[in-house]
C-alpha cells in the first residue's frame, strides 16, 4: 500500500512521519487508525506537513541494483530472489531520497506492514535515526497468499524470515495485545497502542448511536474491504458457518469493495439471504449503520485489532462473528459469537472501549527520548 510522508515538526525537532492515509473522508480502518496518529500528534503540538514521495527509481534495473547493495549492508529479504530485491530497493531508494531532502531528521514514525515497512525501518536506522514502528499488523501472520512473501510457505517460515527485521526498530507499537505478546514472545520489545477513533470519527460514530433505530428487514451489516485477502478468507469461514447453522435469521446487506462479486462465493441454498450492494456512498453508509441489526465480522486467524469492532461498539451496533474477529474486544459485547450451530438472536453491546491515554503518552514520550 503507498503511504503519505509528512514531516512534524516541534521547537526546532523534525520527525519523518510515514501514514497510510490521511484523508478523513475515506471510510477504511487503515484511515481511521492513521487518523488516531495524527490527531495525537497534532494535539501534541507539533506541526505536520504534507510532502511529496520520492519518484521511483528511473529504471528496473537500478532497482535491482540498489536492492541488492541494500541487501549486503543488512542481509536480504526472504525468500531472496528478484522481488525481495525489488522491494529492499524501492525501500533504500526511498529512504535515500528523503534523507537527502531532510538532512536534519531525528526519527521517523513508519505505520503501515509488511516487508516494505521493515527494510525501510533497516535503512533509517541505519542512518542513525530513531525509529518508532507502527504496524498495521504482523504481516507474516496474515493470510496474504499473493504477496510474494508468502506464497507456499507457511506462517511459521514467514515470521523466522521477518523476525529479525522487527528486532531493527528502537520502538513498537502494535495495534492489539495479541501482536505486542507475540512479539515479546520473540525477544523483541513492543508496546501497545489500542485503536481509538479521532474526535471527527468519533463524534460520527455518536451520533449513529443516538440515531440507532434497528430494522429486522434491513437486517445484518456485512461491511469491509473484500479485496483484502483476510476479510476474503472471512467469507469462506462464513460459508462453512452457514452450512452448520443455516440460513442467517435476518438479511445480510454486503457492503464494501469488491462486495459485489460475492454473489459467485455464497452457496444457491442461501443466496436469498444476500443483497450485495457493492461500495456505497457516505451518507447510505450511515443509514445502514442506524438500520442494522448488528454487523457481521467473520475472520480468519490474524494477529491485528479490526477497528471496525471498536467502531461499532462505540456507535452502539452490536457485532455478530467469530472469536478471530473479536479477540478481547467480545468483552464489549454480549449473545453475538457464531458458535454453537446458531445464530445469535439477541446480540448487543455492553461496553464502551476507552481512550488509551496512557499508551498515547508512552507513544509520544518516544519523540521526546
Amino acid at each position: 500500500m503507498v503511504g503519505v510522508n509528512l514531516i512534524a515538526v516541534r521547537e526546532n525537532v523534525s520527525w519523518l512521519v510515514s501514514l497510510i492515509c490521511v484523508d478523513s473522508s475515506r471510510a477504511s480502518g487503515a484511515c481511521h487508525r492513521s487518523m488516531q496518529i495524527r490527531n495525537l500528534l497534532e494535539n501534541a503540538g507539533w506541526q505536520l506537513q504534507p510532502i511529496q514521495s520520492p519518484p521511483p527509481p528511473a529504471s528496473r534495473l537500478i532497482t535491482l541494483g540498489v536492492g541488492l547493495a541494500a541487501a549486503l549492508r543488512h542481509g536480504p529479504l526472504q525468500p531472496f530472489g528478484v522481488e525481495s530485491l525489488r522491494s529492499q530497493g524501492h525501500a533504500s531508494h526511498r529512504v535515500a531520497q528523503l534523507h537527502k531532502c531532510f538532512p536534519l531528521l531525528k526519527g521517523v514514525i513508519q505505520e503501515g506492514t509488511g516487508y516494505g515497512s521493515l527494510a525501510t525501518v533497516a535503512e533509517w536506522r541505519s542512518r542513525g535515526l530513531t525509529t518508532v514502528l507502527v504496524p498495521a499488523n504482523i504481516e507474516s501472520l496474515a493470510p496474504n497468499f499473493n504477496a510474494w512473501a508468502h506464497r507456499g510457505r507457511q506462517v511459521q517460515h514467514r515470521f523466522a524470515d521477518e523476525r529479525r527485521w522487527w528486532a531493527m526498530a528502537d520502538f513498537i507499537f502494535t495495534i492489539s495485545f495479541e501482536e505486542a505478546w507475540w512479539l515479546r514472545l520473540h525477544g523483541i520489545q513492543a508496546e501497545v497502542l489500542p485503536y481509538f477513533p479521532a474526535p471527527s470519527h468519533q463524534q460520527f460514530l455518536e451520533t449513529i448511536r443516538k440515531e440507532r433505530n434497528p430494522d429486522p428487514n434491513l437486517g445484518f451489516l456485512w461491511l469491509a474491504d473484500f479485496r483484502n485477502p483476510a476479510n476474503l478468507a472471512g467469507v469462506s469461514a462464513l460459508v462453512s458457518y452457514l452450512y452448520q447453522a443455516g440460513a442467517p435469521p435476518y438479511p445480510v446487506q454486503v457492503v464494501g469493495r469488491g462486495s459485489e462479486h460475492l454473489n459467485e462465493c455464497i452457496p444457491p441454498d442461501f443466496i436469498d439471504s444476500f443483497n450485495f450492494r457493492g461500495e456505497v456512498s457516505h451518507s447510505d453508509l450511515a443509514e445502514l449503520q442506524c438500520r442494522c441489526i448488528a454487523q457481521l465480522i467473520v475472520h480468519p486467524p490474524t494477529s491485528g485489532r479490526l477497528t471496525r469492532v471498536v467502531d461499532s461498539a462505540l456507535a452502539g451496533i452490536p457485532v455478530v462473528g467469530n472469536t478471530m474477529a473479536l479477540k478481547g474486544d467480545q468483552l464489549l459485547f454480549q449473545d453475538n459469537w457464531l458458535i454453537n450451530r446458531s445464530w445469535p438472536l439477541h446480540p448487543r453491546v455492553i461496553g464502551q472501549p476507552l481512550p488509551p491515554k496512557a499508551a498515547e503518552a508512552a507513544f509520544l514520550a518516544t519523540l521526546e527520548r
